[in-house]
């Protein structure tokens, strides 16, 4: 009888411990250091990353279209140059009005950019449309 319960105690001690095992094993894989939350933000950051690189190619496209209108069409110069610096022709008079604070894009930058559509990201810093990306 005796050897009866020590082989049920042993038996049991030892899926214990089996069971202990595949607990910890299955919290290390969710929740360590490699985890699938680790696994998960990874995810989520390199969305954010290839969001960034899109946007800064967009605008590196725009930038570039802008330097050969810049160099390619003198009614585009002067538009930038008319606004940017203030030139005028011979007697045009010129009706000067504060500048809206919250809009500090330079001019040039938003004529530049302004073939993109709104939602579209064009830099950094701005939202990303996640419709984008699926």
């Amino acid at each position: 009888m005796r050897s009866v319960r020590r082989f049920l105690f042993l038996r049991t001690l030892r899926l214990s411990a089996i069971l202990g095992l595949y607990v910890a094993l299955g919290i290390s894989t969710v929740f360590g250091g490699r985890g699938l939350l680790h696994l998960r933000g990874l995810a989520q950051e390199r969305e954010v990353l290839e969001a960034g690189a899109f946007a800064l190619l967009r605008e590196n496209e725009a930038l570039r279209d802008c330097i050969g209108r810049l160099e390619t069409d003198d009614a585009f110069l002067e538009t930038i140059v008319r606004e940017e610096l203030g030139f005028v022709r011979p007697g045009e008079v010129v009706y000067r009005f504060d500048a809206p604070t919250s809009d500090a894009t330079a001019q040039w930058h938003r004529v530049c950019l302004s073939r993109f559509p709104a939602d579209v990201p064009l830099s950094v810093g701005e939202k990303v449309n996640a419709d984008l990306f699926l």
